[in-house]
């Protein structure tokens, strides 16, 4: 994300533009696939509803902090704000463990 703060050139928003939207849209497709196994049978429905749920609450939190952070700093350290929580996600999703990894499969 914050590679459209950076750049200055259109052609090279063109260029950039798919990548961001594919890489940063992308990680859905097996979001549900990964995360359901972290969870019970039992509980699996309504957790990860309330998981999704939670990530849609914050992200539409969003673009009033961007605002917000924009106004007193610019809008590249308020894209490179939103760009370190996706890389804290990232590390968090890294440090879960699968049932199966747990197991030595």
């Amino acid at each position: 994300m914050p590679l459209f703060a950076f750049v200055r050139s259109v052609d090279a928003l063109l260029v950039i533009g798919p990548l961001v939207g594919f890489f940063g849209t992308g990680y859905f497709s097996g979001f549900t696939v990964i995360a359901a196994e972290l969870f019970p049978a039992a509980l699996r429905g309504s957790a990860m509803g309330f998981v999704y749920n939670i990530g849609r609450l914050v992200s539409a939190a969003a673009p009033w902090l961007v605002g917000r952070v924009s106004e007193n700093t610019g809008l590249g350290a308020a894209l490179c704000l939103t760009s370190g929580g996706f890389l804290l996600a990232a590390l968090i999703a890294t440090g879960l463990r699968m049932p199966a990894q747990e197991a030595g499969l």
